[in-house]
């Protein structure tokens, strides 16, 4: 019998969050649904484990994708599907999402933050 496929819900439980929209996904196509929800320091481990992470926050995406694991996601309401569509990485595969991810560091996002405090 083949392995069941994980999925790991890496976010906060509340349906603004499309948890339920998860749990359905999950429960629809017989997949195991791990939650990861609060302070949690195994995250690392968890997205190891998992087949695909389902979140909605821009770092759970980079976790993942630093971690070659596809993203699943939902948007809610119009601001957070403009906020998931105008993500660099919305609709690439998983390799590119790996490549992209891997590039971005602390002295990258300090740089950014240097350049608009110049302006």
């Amino acid at each position: 019998m083949a392995r069941r496929k994980t999925v790991l819900f890496l976010g906060r439980m509340d349906p603004h969050m499309g948890y339920d929209y998860c749990v359905q996904l999950c429960r629809r196509q017989g997949w195991k649904l791990v939650i990861a929800s609060g302070d949690r320091t195994d995250v690392p481990q968890l997205i190891k484990q998992a087949d695909a992470v389902f979140t909605t926050g821009y770092l759970g995406m980079l976790e993942a994708y630093i971690s070659r694991k596809p993203v699943l996601t939902t948007w809610i309401n119009p601001v957070k599907e403009d906020y998931i569509k105008m993500h660099p990485m919305y609709g690439k595969n998983s390799a590119a999402c790996y490549q992209w991810a891997k590039n971005q560091t602390w002295d990258k996002l300090a740089d950014i933050y240097e350049k608009l405090w110049q302006k």
